[in-house]
């Protein structure tokens, strides 16, 4: 029996499926870890530490697939960097952790993007949100130990070792680097089954669903807060204070996402946040970028339904880029000499007007065409609200479509 436990241990040890031990991966056995994800927080601490990055990119899951450490994007002077991308996780809980390590080690830059849609929330959690301080959060010797028996003692450890061993001979291996970067080479496998029309109305239908079920906006007219608002600011001051330079980007939402935000009537709530994001940025002293908008890049056409032979070159669905077109975002903020002139706008309060000036004027050239994604979009709605329009929240501003029904019903 005691030889069967010392056999669980090495073995969990050596595969380590959640690169928690940050031990030398092996060809066959665990080059590439496809479950770090389900240990995600501690096996992403764990890699920071390790590599002790110069320059860090955080944010949610669109950084966890979009930003590669290892592209030729990065100035020597900016390495080693390292993906901090959290699927799953709000604003504030990037924050918090970004507030945790940096009490071990601090980065010189740190690259952190920005989820309209996390600032979006439902009246409990505003209602339910105790400011509180910002500040690093060490986890107790308890947490400790059951995060070592999670990652190494327990059954689901051996299970995802086996796993893991499988995973390499997968013709497209799932995997999460130990620079924090998930290359998402899974995906191509879900395209060559279902295509990026599939992809793509899924990830929209999901999109229209979250906003017209469920009534979220970023405030209420009650007492409370916006969480990923309050701990956006607390660690833009808390960055700043320990040296650390910030710079907040957007993300290139492809135009399908940008329309199911004005067709769900968040337009106006768009509006305000980029606006009062100007101002924080401006205030702590933090550069911002928006990638918001619609130009040959956020436009790329989806393939038809039905076609898995074409891939598409900037996005894996609405809602999430491909490397390729992070590493031109990055580009953009490093004002490289080659990066596009026609992607990315540099925000502050006196130029923030005339940016969304020129985003209403894009999208409007964008719906005029006969291929747009708007006429897509507006079926989802409608018939999500069909379901729903006893319950959807017509409070100002009143989804389009949602209006247009209402008045019909009449």
């Amino acid at each position: 029996m005691a030889l069967m436990i010392i056999g669980f241990v090495v073995e969990t040890m050596i595969v380590d499926p959640y690169d928690y031990w940050g031990l030398p991966r092996i060809e066959g056995v665990n080059i590439y870890k496809p479950k770090v994800h389900t240990q995600l927080k501690i096996a992403k601490t764990g890699q920071y530490l390790r590599e002790k990055p110069r320059t860090v990119v955080a944010g949610n899951s669109r950084v966890d697939v979009g930003f590669d450490p290892e592209s030729t994007v990065w100035p020597s002077a900016m390495e080693p960097v390292y993906n901090f991308g959290l699927p799953g996780e709000s604003m504030a809980s990037v924050a918090e952790t970004l507030t945790t390590v940096m009490a071990e080690h601090r980065p010189r830059r740190i690259y952190l993007g920005v989820d309209f849609l996390d600032f979006l929330v439902t009246s409990g959690l505003w209602s339910g949100f105790e400011d509180g301080t910002l500040a690093p959060r060490r986890p107790t010797l308890q947490e400790q130990m059951q995060g070592l028996a999670r990652t190494t003692f327990s059954l689901t450890a051996l299970m995802d070792s086996a796993l893991t061993v499988l995973e390499q001979t997968r013709p497209f291996p799932a995997d999460t680097r130990r620079d924090g970067f998930t290359p998402l080479e899974d995906y191509y496998a879900h395209v060559e089954r279902e295509g990026h029309a599939a992809l793509f109305e899924q990830r929209t239908r999901e999109t229209v669903q979250r906003l017209l079920t469920q009534p979220r906006h970023m405030e209420w007219p009650m007492p409370g807060n916006n969480p990923s608002w309050v701990r956006l600011e607390q660690f833009l001051a808390h960055a700043r204070a320990q040296g650390v330079e910030v710079v907040l980007f957007t993300y290139p939402y492809h135009a399908e996402l940008m329309e199911s935000l004005r067709q769900t009537g968040k337009w106006g709530e768009l509006r305000q946040w980029h606006e009062r994001l100007a101002a924080v940025a401006a205030k702590e002293g933090a550069t911002l970028w928006s990638f918001l908008g619609y130009n040959s890049y956020t436009t790329e056409a989806v393939p038809k339904a039905g076609d898995r032979s074409t891939h598409m070159q900037w996005y894996w669905e609405a809602g999430h880029f491909k490397p390729a077109l992070g590493e031109l975002m990055m580009a953009r903020m490093l004002d490289s000499y080659d990066a596009p002139t026609d992607f990315g706008r540099k925000l502050t309060p006196g130029t923030v007007g005339a940016a969304l000036a020129a985003l209403e004027a894009e999208g409007e050239l964008y719906r005029a065409r006969p291929n747009a994604s708007s006429h897509r979009v507006a079926a989802y709605v409608r018939a999500k609200a069909r379901d729903h329009l006893a319950q959807v929240d017509v409070s100002p501003p009143t989804p389009p479509v949602v209006a247009e029904m209402s008045a019909k019903k009449m």
